[in-house]
């Protein structure tokens, strides 16, 4: 679906529920930056040159999945590291400042032009620290209730209901959709939370 199609969609609703990562931007201009201070870090603690890693983390981590949880750890193994090297991986993959995200792309100026008179949320899965430096870079608070549901914390986590309880206790909903690009997920959280749900996947938008 390309965005002018999602936004025409949008029209009859009055309370617009985004996810995050591959919905409102491209996952990937996190990881770019993330997986470039890895391969520097893990250069220094190595003395190798390890030539590639970043494109090779990038390019698995589209094959695997989002929600694969091994991406690190078949790093090290391509590169003949040692696993006791991971937590240099993680401590940088979390610290990164996502530096690539820019709050002028993806669905953020759309938003600002279409949705003027919408109540718009965001809910999204995944680490505090890493969703709150996408969340700070692409400036979701001026516009935005944010949602964050831990990764340690299962039971928040979409397709619970958690997010859209917490929500509810502060606003009154007349007529939500939620969005997202994937149906295992942000799908069946509408689904569990009895609201529609519009499929869109920004990584898809130029397609």
């Amino acid at each position: 679906m390309l965005a002018e199609q999602l936004f025409e969609q949008l029209a009859e609703f009055e309370e617009i529920i985004f996810d995050l990562d591959n919905t409102l931007y491209q996952q990937k201009d996190f990881d770019r930056g993330a997986f470039e201070d890895i391969t520097a870090a893990l250069k220094k603690e190595s003395q190798l040159t390890l030539d590639g890693m970043e494109d090779f983390l990038m390019t698995h981590k589209k094959f695997k999945g989002n929600k694969y949880n091994k991406l690190f750890n078949d790093t090290l193994d391509k590169y003949h590291l040692s696993q006791s090297l991971l937590p240099i991986m993680l401590t940088n993959y979390f610290s990164h400042n996502g530096r690539y995200i820019n709050k002028e792309s993806g669905l953020m100026p759309l938003i600002k032009k279409h949705l003027v008179n919408n109540r718009i949320f965001v809910v999204t899965n995944g680490p505090i620290m890493v969703q709150e430096t996408k969340v700070r870079r692409l400036a979701l608070e001026e516009y935005a209730t944010i949602v964050i549901c831990s990764s340690k914390e299962p039971q928040q986590l979409k397709p619970n209901s958690y997010a859209f309880d917490e929500l509810s206790k502060k606003n009154y909903f007349i007529k939500p959709v939620m969005v997202g690009d994937d149906h295992s997920t942000d799908g069946l959280f509408a689904t569990n939370v009895n609201i529609p749900f519009i499929h869109f996947d920004i990584t898809q938008d130029d397609k």
